[in-house]
């Protein structure tokens, strides 16, 4: 979505410098206006998306660590067992 709204206001800012005539600068404004309004949905999707990969992580760590946990408990068991008095 970036690369689309970011090509629309390079065109835009493009054709600004190539206006000779009040419609033609209304017209690249208004596209270069549209270009700034689409950055809007495209920075709350990259807002969503990082808060999902985020949590995603956060329950990948949560699971590595309860594993670590149960394979350290395993091992000490197996490795050293206290006698029995």
């Amino acid at each position: 979505m970036f690369i689309i709204t970011n090509y629309i206001g390079s065109f835009a800012f493009k054709t600004l410098f190539k206006d000779d005539t009040i419609d033609q600068f209304i017209t690249s404004t208004q596209a270069y206006m549209f270009s700034d309004f689409m950055d809007i949905p495209a920075a709350i999707l990259t807002l969503v998306m990082i808060q999902q990969i985020s949590k995603e992580e956060k329950l990948l760590f949560d699971s590595t660590q309860h594993q670590n946990t149960d394979d350290n408990i395993k091992t000490s068991f197996i490795e050293s067992p206290e006698p029995l008095s």
